[in-house]
């Protein structure tokens, strides 16, 4: 069992699987984050509402597919450890990345509850990753018994939606230059600043496009010999923005 960064409640220790290999209060109490399901919660807090018998810990290997096209989503699955990829193919034959998850998110948020709750893309272990695993009727039990729970959760979605909304918003410029343009503008803006280090490599922003990663690299080289940007490997310095302003029209 990994070592606890606080003590269970002495009447809760009961609940505790002492040979576990991950422990799931010590992760939830000490996690934190605007967008992370358990915020605002203490030990004791998650303690009560979930029990070990409640979850599974499940591992992926890296490249391993976790959920692929059109599964039922029977549980919230809570990433904590790794990084996991959404993708979808396109007509065409390309693969589109929808998303990336990291520690904290929940695969398929917006999925979960509703008629159909099969998930929309494959889920794919960027790195090796682990996650629990928790069935969602006993989790509705959980937002029935927690209002901030549920608010946490409704957040998510929130948070979600908007970033998809952006992504379609970039995936509607007819040109791959428009993309990109939108793509540095966006990234400055949520940096606060012209210069600054992108979050993604060319080849992962190839995968968002559904393009080849030399036509990135094609993109931004022009960009640069025409002095709109400056690059350097994942750095980035915007030299005139309404040009890149331009390239939205």
């Amino acid at each position: 069992m990994l070592k606890n960064k606080f003590v269970l409640p002495k009447e809760l220790t009961i609940k505790c699987n002492k040979s576990c290999r991950f422990c799931f209060f010590d992760y939830a109490a000490n996690s934190i984050g605007d967008n992370y399901i358990f915020n605002g919660l203490n030990s004791k807090d998650v303690c009560n509402l979930i029990n070990s018998n409640d979850y599974k810990i499940k591992t992926w290997e890296k490249d391993e597919i976790m959920l692929h096209y059109g599964d039922n989503l029977n549980h919230l699955y809570i990433l904590v450890k790794g990084i996991a990829i959404c993708e979808i193919m396109s007509f065409r034959g390309k693969v589109l990345r929808v998303d990336e998850l990291t520690s904290a998110d929940i695969i398929g948020n917006s999925f979960i509850y509703g008629k159909n709750s099969k998930i929309p893309y494959d889920v794919i272990a960027k790195t090796f990753t682990r996650a629990i695993m928790i069935k969602k009727d006993i989790f509705m039990n959980v937002f029935l018994k927690n209002e901030r729970i549920l608010t946490n959760y409704l957040n998510i979605i929130n948070s979600w939606s908007r970033k998809q909304t952006k992504k379609l918003k970039l995936l509607g410029l007819s040109t791959l230059k428009g993309k990109v343009a939108y793509y540095l503008l966006e990234c400055a803006k949520n940096k606060n600043c012209t210069s600054y280090k992108i979050d993604n490599t060319q080849c992962e922003l190839a995968e968002m496009f559904g393009v080849a990663r030399q036509s990135i690299t094609r993109v931004i080289k022009e960009l640069d010999n025409k002095n709109i940007i400056e690059s350097k490997g994942k750095k980035v310095s915007i030299l005139n923005k309404e040009a890149l302003l331009t390239l939205l029209k």
